[in-house]
């Protein structure tokens, strides 16, 4: 981990590369102003909310020429409700969604996992504690 920090660059084994380059065809950037006017553009047009990465995708459909819309798949994967600084930047007001103000009220915890422990096993106990305590409801 500490080389990608350094180089910001993986290697990757050649049959994993060989494997990308047959299934990836392309690829594209999209600066983020363009996402921005990409997320208020669909918010006044459509009155629908998404999220920067799905605007991302909607952008490319919209904009390159080299998107066949017959043979083109977006699928919008990310909650919009995570993306309230990125919806207020576009200009779209961020509407209150209660379940996440909720959350947000609640205090954080965290489980500390040290260097050479079993993080599987750890993890296991933590998952098995929290349905015995849903069950239990």
């Amino acid at each position: 981990m500490s080389d990608f920090e350094e180089s910001l660059h993986v290697p990757l084994p050649p049959k994993l590369r060989n494997q990308l380059r047959q299934t990836i065809v392309t690829s594209c950037m999209v600066p983020d102003e363009d996402i921005r006017k990409c997320l208020k553009k669909v918010w006044e047009d459509d009155s629908y909310l998404m999220c920067p990465h799905t605007a991302t995708g909607v952008h490319l459909f919209l904009n390159h020429s080299s998107v066949n819309p017959q043979k083109s798949v977006l699928i919008a994967t990310a909650s919009v409700m995570k993306f309230e600084q990125a919806l207020s930047e576009a200009g779209v007001k961020f509407p209150e969604f209660e379940k996440v103000s909720e959350l947000m009220k609640m205090g954080s915890r965290c489980l500390k996992m040290v260097k050479g422990k079993n993080w599987e096993a750890i993890l296991r106990d933590k998952i098995e504690g929290i349905s015995q305590n849903i069950l239990r409801r």
